[in-house]
């Protein structure tokens, strides 16, 4: 005799947030408890408080570092955060923004030296600002890591495609085209479908190359060439590599752990 019970599975579709109501059920509890929560739920509030609140999921990931103990997941943390300035989700002015991220990928970089994300966001900041040697410096650095192995998991096109279309932006802003149009190739050879990102549409690199291309085919040779340079970008400054107040952040967080 065979006994077939069916069991309907919860129709997870059809609860909104339903991640999210589990994650503050868990959370009231560990208040109740003894009023301290573990780090992890903070963080996963965080990652799904960005979907339904920003303030509160800066709340939860600042929460977060303060306590957490896990380098790799502070930095994605940091990097989390960034992100949402970077994205300007936060209402703060532009520059105040850019700062915020710039910032927290900087501590993003210094937690995870062995991780290239950190720098690739410097590097798009940097870029935004019109501060192209540092955009280069910083992206250079990030693909001399490499594509590195993490436990909590990363996209790849986040190290072999994004990085493109800033560094493309820079190289071509410093006369750099021949570099340019080679950095638009390299990010479409590892993403074919281009699909764009970071406030730019889909197709940037394809597009992008065949500019650089029609460009070089009329340009004369590299000797004779004009390179220009940013008026606004002081020369004489070296590249901004990790600010002090990151590492500052990054020095109280890691004391807080001892």
């Amino acid at each position: 005799q065979i006994i077939v019970r069916h069991r309907r599975k919860a129709d997870r579709a059809s609860i909104p947030n339903r991640n999210l109501k589990n994650l503050l059920r868990e959370y009231a509890r560990q208040q109740r408890q003894d009023g301290r929560v573990e780090p992890r739920v903070l963080f996963y509030l965080g990652q799904e408080y960005r979907f339904v609140d920003v303030q509160k999921a800066l709340h939860f990931y600042e929460r977060y570092v303060a306590v957490s103990g896990w380098g790799e997941e502070r930095s994605h943390a940091h990097i989390a955060i960034a992100s949402l300035y970077e994205a300007g989700c936060v209402a703060v002015p532009v520059e105040i923004a850019q700062q915020k991220a710039y910032d927290h990928f900087a501590v993003a970089a210094v937690e995870m030296p062995d991780s290239p994300d950190g720098l690739f966001g410097m590097a798009r900041v940097a870029q935004i600002r019109g501060m192209h040697h540092d955009c280069i410096a910083l992206t250079e650095r990030g693909f001399a890591i490499g594509n590195t192995d993490t436990m909590l998991g990363t996209d790849p096109m986040q190290r072999l495609y994004y990085p493109h279309i800033a560094l493309n932006f820079s190289l071509n802003a410093l006369g750099r085209v021949e570099e340019a149009a080679a950095s638009c190739r390299k990010g479409l050879e590892a993403c074919p479908d281009d699909p764009g990102g970071g406030g730019v549409g889909p197709g940037v690199l394809t597009n992008n190359l065949k500019i650089y291309e029609a460009h070089l085919s009329q340009s004369p040779p590299r000797s004779q060439q004009t390179i220009t340079l940013n008026d606004q970008e002081d020369l004489a400054k070296p590249p901004q590599a990790i600010p002090a107040d990151s590492l500052a952040m990054f020095f109280i967080q890691t004391w807080k752990q001892i």
